[in-house]
This record gives C-alpha cells, structure tokens and sequence, in this order.
C-alpha cells in the first residue's frame, strides 16, 4: 500500500514540477508557442520521475531496504512540489519591488529545492540504515522506471496528436449572415479551430471584428474568449499545427446578449511590427485559465460555431486623419413641401433649427424618382443607365464600379446601412441586391408598430403599420454613439414618405378638422412627423464630443407632384405621384462640415454629386471620373438630367428651362419600341412664382430641337461602357 502511494505522490509531483517548469520557461522567453510548452511540460516531468525511480534503483542497489522510513521521507520529498501551487495557479505575493515579481517564481523553485534535497537526504540515510532486505526489490523499481522511461514518449506523441486535432488550422468559408435583421458577410468558425487570415494594416490602426454565435446551438455560451496569435509569414491549411509557432498571442473576453453583433476591436500596436498574418480562434474556456495555460487538454467539444466577420483595418479616434460620415437618405421628401426651402407651411421647423451650420443646396435634383435608381446613383455617381438600377432592372452593378462604401472601408472607415428596405412593402435596398456592396454591417430591416387607433368599426383587429424614422434613427443613432472612437461612414435609407398617408403618431399637423383632408395636407403632416425625428437625431449627434462631430449629408430620392399638369386641379386618383415634373425632381441637399458655417448654394446638384462630394471632404480619391462633381468646390453652370421609365423619359433643368420628353427608346437597346414626345417645356421661375405651367413647344421650337438633340447625346453616352466610366490613371480600383 505505501508503494503505491509513493508511485501515486510521485506521478503528481512530476506534474506539478512539469507544469512549473514550462511555465518558467516561457517567462523567460527560453520556449514560445503552444506546443513547445508541451513538450517542456512532458519532459521536465518524465525526467524528473525517471531521475528519483532510478534513485531509488540506485539506493537500493547500494543497500537493499524494505524500510517504511525510505517511503515516508520520499513521499515527504515529493510532497514539497506543493510550495509551487500558488506559482501555478498564479497567486502573486506583495513584494516591495517590481524587479522583484518577475524573480518570485524563481523563489518558489528555491524553496521547493531546499525541502526536496532536505527529504532527499533523509530518504538517503534511511536507506543506509534501513533493515537489510532482499535484492530481489530492486527489479521492481527498475521495472517502474522502464514503463515510465517508454510511456512517457509515447504518451506525448499521442497528446500533442489529440491537441493538433483540436487546433487545426483551416481556411474559413464566408457566407452571408443576418443577426436581428442586420447582415454581414461572416466565417463560421469552429471552437478551437484556428482560422486563417492576412493582415493588412497600417501603423495607428485597429483591427475590427463583428462577432455572433451561429444559431445552431441555444445554449451558446454568454461569454467566450478569443484568441488571436500572429505569424510573420502567410500560413496555409496545410500547416502542421505541431510546428506553427505563433511570434505573439492575444486574448480578448466576448459577452454575447443576443442583440446584433457583438464588436471586438484590437490595436494593431499590441502585433509584432513584422504581423503579415494572424489566426483566430475561440474558446469556451478561459486561456489564460489553469487547463490552458499549462498545457492540458482542452475540454469536450460541444460542436459550438461563432460566426466572425472581419478583420478590417480601421481607424479611431487617437489616430484617425479623416471626419465619420453620416448620410440621409429620405424617400419622398420633396424640397417644395419643405418650409426650409420657403414653403408657405411650417414642415420643417427643427431642420430650419439646425440650418444655419448647414450648407444648403437650393437647386438640387434626384437622379430619377425611383427609389433604388436613386440611391444606386448616390453611392456611385453614375447615372441609372451606368449603375443598372433603373425601372424594373436591378442591376448588378458592375464589378469595376465601386460605391462609396467600398471606397471608405478600403480607407479605414468602419461602413453601415440601415435601409428600411426588407418588410411588408419595401423590398428593394435588401441584403443582396447589391446594396451591401462596401458596408460592414447591413441593417434592412423595415419597422413595423402596431396601429394605435381602431378602425371605424370596432370589430376590426388593430393592423401593423411602419414604424418609420423613429426606429431607424433611433438605431442608427445608438450605433454612432456607442462606437465614438470609430472612424465610421453611416448610410441611412428613411421610408416614412415613401407611401404618403395619415398616421395618429403625426398628430393634427395640417389635416382639416371638418371635411377630407386632401392627399398634400397627409403629406405635408407627415413632413412635419419626419422633421421631428431628423431634429432628434441631429440633437444626438450634437451632442457628440466637438473632435467626433461627423460630416452629415441629408438628401432625397424624390418628390410628390400633386395637381394635373396645366389644370390645377387634384389628380383624379388622389394619391400623389412620382413623375419628371419639377415638384417632384428637386429634392433637399444639406450638408453640414463640422467647424464650418452654413451657406446657401446655388450651384445646381445632383445626386450624382454626392459621392464626389464625400471624397473631396475625406480626402479620398476616386478611382474613375464620375458624372458628378464636388458641390462645394465646383460652380459651373451645367445641365442636369433625370430619368425614369422604360422606355425611357427624360427630364433636363438647363438654366431657367425644365425640358421633359419620352424618347419612347428601350433603356436596354436604345432601339425604338414607342412614340417619341414631349411631356413638358416650362419657365422654372414663372412656374414658382404662380403654379402656370406654360406650354413652350411652339413658342421655342429651336429650343425643343436643341434639348432632343442634347438628351439623346446624354441618353446614348451615360450607358455603361461608353465615356462616363474613364479611369483616372493610376487609380485602379481594388477591393
């Protein structure tokens, strides 16, 4: 019974010193990486188990002894590995000097030396004094060092397999992930799996991650730790993992709540200056706990996946060079129903509130009155015929066009969308349309409430209705301020007036209190409801830090035209339509640069120059000439054209002119498939003096011929391919 105890005692006090001296080794910077630690772990035990059986061996070849004595003082000699517990679990003892911590371990193996040599000696005079017994019971113990001197190799192997198994390297497979509504491009990876990626990151920048659990599991954990460890050379798949030593390793603590994705962020100052790859992976377990520092084995696999998208290099607010972006994007919010714009009714107190740091483009125009054709535009600055978003087409858009998003991501800036586009009635700026094109985060999502008001008869059940820009500002606006250090660009799509009706959350407004309120009093109550989020929101972002103020951009893809061309009188249908009349082209464009006052810019704009706009406030090039150009910079007279249908109708504003006509051209083929003419040929002024529209056909048919001709021109060069995509030289595009 004492012999077992003795070979028990000594198999654990062989651990102990194993993992004490891995430990010390890497301290010391003598062994790095998982597996060499190991190994030293291994070996430092197997040695010193061999040494004291063959010690053993020795005494009892010196003196054959069966005295307890000799097992009592071994077991005591073994037994000291226990003043080495608080090294190995970590316990750190105050000590007046920090030189003095780095040396503690050492002070723990000195006295672990001391009591073993003292035992040792005790076990050596036991022997010498012991009754003599028969030799026979040195075979014994020298059977117990042969098993160990061969297991323990074997041993090793085996578990350093198992482990490899575990920590495999892989190439992570990306694919299209939604958490609440909000997509992002992710790599499942697997726990303890290692997870390949280079790394392209520039001095002051952090390496950003979004992070989720992959709902195959409903008892993921709520916290995980993830580990990143960095190579100075690119790996592969076919790496042995046995012989990947990592030049540095991180950890980083994750708590999920099961909101959205998680963010994790790294500098990439904490990196090894020569990092040009790093590995990803996590783990249940704490790595810096006992089991993974020491080199034991991992606990069971639950077959958990945490979904990974990233790493992108951005950069924060100590280090960053160039202002956060927000961009509005407000379906249906027509700058002739806008009291900012000298609209007869008070719509827009809160923007007016906001106006004199803004700069106000007051002859500004939407691309076409189509939503997607109109947004596309904005984050390209080409024209609907160039990008593919145009009536029923949805693109794609072409590889080498690249939006502004891709543009600013490939820059440092951290990309998110909220579009209002996946629901009940929205489905055109959705996950996959090619709208994601660039953002990091892509949030589709189109808020429903519950009605607040019964219907007239009681009887009928309450229905959902949009939530609107309450919700979505309200998101977005909790994003930018949880993430102020971020160097962000932030697209938000507002659908509230993409379908003008009443809803009770807009209050009395300007509806009629006796009799039916007409479908421009809905609208212009819903403007004043749209006001009041947007005034909340730019309150909010007011009260950012002055250094994290973003530039802010509002802006729309169309008005609402009202009345019968040349009638005054209501449309028949009573709904407000989208159309090429000039109520419905001229849209809002305000921008507001922080530490910059607010002025009124004539210039006429478009949506095209949004983009262009944005890369000359964030000192970003683009790789190819757009249609449009830098509004704050660039006053030229131009002619800017809008276009819907297909076949294809055009609408020009040139000077004080707003030529419209239907080309009756297919927008495919340009070949003719309808009767080509015109639809409108007004005086601007004269219409926004008094509401007449004037027909100018026969007054100025020289004008009528030149504008045909010079839309035809646009209409066959504005195609993708011909001249609108000229590539800059030297700038080529890269994702």
């Amino acid at each position: 019974m004492i012999t077992v105890i003795n070979l028990l005692v000594l198999s654990l006090s062989s651990a102990m010193v194993g993992l004490f001296g891995r430990a010390l080794l890497l301290d010391l910077g003598i062994i790095r990486g998982f597996h060499a630690g190991i190994w030293a772990c291994v070996v430092i035990a197997s040695v010193f188990a061999l040494s004291q059986l063959l010690f053993r061996v020795f005494l009892l070849l010196l003196k054959p002894t069966r005295a307890i004595s000799l097992d009592v003082s071994e077991i005591l000699a073994y037994a000291s590995a226990l003043v080495l517990v608080p090294s190995l679990l970590g316990v750190r003892f105050p000590v007046p000097y920090e030189t003095l911590e780095k040396l503690e371990p050492l002070a723990h193996a000195a006295v672990f030396a001391v009591l073993f040599g003292l035992f040792r000696l005790m076990s050596f005079f036991a022997a010498v004094y012991g009754e003599k017994a028969n030799r026979s019971v040195v075979a014994w113990w020298a059977a117990y060092a042969g098993i160990v001197a061969i297991l323990a190799p074997f041993s090793l192997y085996n578990y350093l397999d198992a482990v490899a198994v575990k920590r495999e390297i892989i190439m992570g497979e990306t694919v299209d992930f939604a958490v609440d509504n909000t997509y992002a491009t992710a790599c499942a990876i697997p726990e303890n799996k290692r997870v390949i990626m280079p790394m392209d990151a520039r001095e002051g920048d952090h390496l950003a991650f979004v992070c989720a659990p992959k709902p195959d599991k409903e008892d993921f954990p709520e916290v995980v730790y993830v580990v990143l460890e960095s190579y100075d050379r690119i790996l592969t798949s076919h790496e042995n993992p046995k012989e990947v030593v990592p030049t540095s390793r991180l950890t980083r603590t994750l708590s999920f709540s099961g909101e959205g994705w998680t963010p994790l962020t790294v500098p990439v100052a904490e990196l090894p200056a020569e990092t040009v790859c790093i590995t990803l992976s996590w783990t249940p377990d704490d790595p810096d706990g006992f089991r993974s520092r020491y080199g034991l084995m991992p606990g069971e696999e639950q077959g958990y996946a945490m979904m990974v998208s990233g790493p992108w290099a951005q950069r924060v607010s100590q280090g960053r060079t160039k202002p956060s972006v927000v961009v509005i994007l407000a379906e249906g919010l027509g700058a002739e129903h806008m009291s900012l714009y000298g609209y007869d009714r008070e719509t827009t107190p809160n923007l007016a509130r906001h106006a004199a740091g803004m700069i106000m483009c007051e002859e500004a125009y939407t691309s076409t009155p189509e939503t997607p054709g109109a947004a596309m535009s904005l984050l390209t600055g080409l024209n609907p015929l160039a990008h593919g978003y145009y009536a029923s087409s949805s693109g794609p858009l072409p590889g080498k066009v690249l939006t502004i998003a891709e543009l600013m991501r490939n820059q440092g800036y951290f990309t998110v969308a909220y579009t209002e586009g996946r629901g009940m009635e929205k489905r055109d700026l959705v996950f996959g349309s090619g709208f994601e094109r660039g953002f990091i985060l892509f949030d589709d999502y189109y808020p429903l409430e519950l009605r607040a008001e019964q219907f007239a008869d009681s009887r009928e059940p309450r229905s959902l209705v949009p939530a609107g820009a309450r919700v979505t500002l309200g998101k977005a606006g909790d994003w930018i301020e949880a993430n102020p250090d971020l160097q962000y660009f932030v697209f938000i799509r507002l659908g509230e007036l993409g379908t003008p009706r009443y809803l009770s959350r807009y209050g009395n407004g300007f509806m009629k209190r006796t009799g039916r309120s007409s479908p421009m009093d809905v609208y212009d109550t819903a403007i004043t409801y749209l006001d009041l989020q947007l005034g909340l929101f730019l309150d909010r972002l007011a009260g950012l830090p002055e250094d994290r103020q973003p530039i802010l951009l509002i802006t729309s893809t169309n008005g609402y035209e009202f009345f019968e061309p040349g009638r005054g009188a209501w449309r028949r249908s009573g709904e407000a339509k989208r159309n090429l009349y000039e109520c419905a082209l001229r849209v809002p464009m305000l921008i507001r640069i922080p530490g910059c006052d607010g002025r009124t810019n004539r210039t006429p704009a478009s949506l095209l120059d949004v983009a262009p706009t944005l890369a000359a406030l964030t000192g970003m090039p683009l790789p190819y000439r757009t249609e449009g150009q830098n509004v704050l910079e660039d006053s030229r007279a131009r002619e800017i054209v809008s276009i819907m249908g297909d076949p294809v109708a055009q609408s020009m504003r040139s000077g004080k002119w707003r030529f419209t006509w239907q080309t009756g051209l297919s927008s495919k083929s340009l070949e003719r498939v309808d009767e080509a003419y015109v639809i409108e040929f007004i005086d601007i002024a004269r219409y926004r003096d008094n509401e007449i529209i004037q027909d100018n056909v026969w007054r100025e048919p020289q004008l009528v011929d030149a504008f045909k001709s010079q839309l035809s021109t646009v209409l066959r060069d504005s195609r993708f391919g011909n001249t609108v995509l000229t590539m800059v030289p030297g700038r080529v595009p890269s994702l």
